[in-house]
């Protein structure tokens, strides 16, 4: 039996949070990805995806946006789990983008770190309505603030979640109303 599509005014609300995020944060990861190429880059745009994928209105009308979960959480945990070690790729990526650059190490990481935590922040700053949602957005904190086992441990949720066509619609399409008769955010 198909889970229930929200109501169209929830829809409409899951839609307009799918179109925030190719706002302030894609533009946020549209920067790191202009001064820093590489594996982090990478995985702040899948990542950064994983909201509009889960709250976009063709997405949950169409009930696709199981699949594209599914495939963009097990390609970034295949990249942050990689047993060499992301951190030793990305750091050594770093190295390199810098050299090529011709700046001091040091200078490249502390443009880096500041581009990375604004993409955090745009994220942080999306309003968020399920769990599904809520695992989507702080996935994208988390990388943000450079917590990569924090990012690992919501993507690992997302991916569980995903595998099950069933129990992934029943929380993606979940939502709760506030007495006042809004949607409640997480």
């Amino acid at each position: 039996m198909k889970n229930p599509l929200p109501p169209p005014d929830v829809i409409e609300a899951f839609d307009e949070l799918a179109w925030k995020q190719r706002d302030e944060p894609e533009d946020a990861m549209n920067d790191v990805a202009m001064f820093h190429s590489g594996s982090l880059s990478y995985i702040l745009e899948h990542v950064g995806d994983l909201t509009n994928r889960i709250a976009k209105r063709s997405h949950i009308e169409n009930r696709m946006g199981q699949d594209y979960v599914r495939n963009k959480t097990r390609d970034a945990l295949k990249t942050l789990k990689n047993t060499y070690g992301f951190r030793s790729i990305h750091l050594e990526q770093c190295k390199n983008n810098a050299k090529h650059r011709g700046i001091p190490y040091s200078e490249y990481m502390d443009e880096l770190t500041r581009l990375q935590k604004a993409y955090g922040k745009a994220h942080s700053k999306l309003k968020v309505y399920n769990p599904a949602q809520y695992a989507a957005r702080e996935a994208a904190v988390a990388l943000g603030n450079e917590e990569y086992e924090e990012a690992v441990r919501f993507l690992e949720a997302l991916n569980k979640l995903s595998k099950d066509r069933n129990r992934y619609e029943k929380v993606a399409f979940s939502f709760k109303i506030n007495p006042d008769g809004s949607l409640m955010e997480m």
